[in-house]
């Protein structure tokens, strides 16, 4: 079965309404916007988005001169990475999503725990919002495609 979709939103969005809706199973596949048919199994997962959002930043801050203290790939712990610069430490909270990086928000309270942590620890907390764009499918993320991405800098999680 195809269905034929205006993809507006991220991946997830387009998955999840149309498996609701039309009890899609992985062997099935999409028509996207620009006609190009996809199977379900080629789009990456939350996990895989993640840790592609972390690859981002991690070689980012390795050329900005940044030491990699630690980091974590688990989509639920905050933050990913620890990075020290001058004798200041940092604790980075990245989000990684389908379109421009200012269109990507963070969850306040997960927010309020890495700014509590990172000042328990005398260290500042930051944000990092990396936005994907497939160059084959637009916002639908797909395995071994290539990618524009937007990354526009940290910014400062302060309350």
């Amino acid at each position: 079965m195809k269905l034929k979709n205006t993809i507006k939103n991220s991946v997830f969005n387009l998955f999840r309404n149309q498996t609701r809706r039309k009890g899609l199973d992985s062997h099935q596949e999409i028509e996207c916007k620009n006609e190009v048919l996809l199977n379900l199994n080629e789009i990456m997962t939350n996990q895989e988005i993640h840790e592609f959002g972390i690859d981002i930043i991690s070689n980012y801050v390795e050329k900005e001169g940044y030491e990699i203290v630690a980091g974590s790939l688990n989509i639920n712990e905050n933050p990913q990475l620890v990075i020290r610069k001058n004798e200041i430490l940092y604790f980075v909270m990245i989000t990684t999503g389908a379109g421009k990086s200012t269109e990507l928000y963070y969850d306040k309270k997960i927010a309020l725990q890495v700014f509590n942590r990172s000042k328990a620890h005398n260290a500042k907390a930051l944000y990092a919002a990396v936005g994907l764009y497939c160059l084959t499918h637009g916002e639908t993320m797909v395995r071994k495609k290539g990618y524009l991405v937007d990354f526009v800098g940290f910014k400062s999680i302060e309350f």
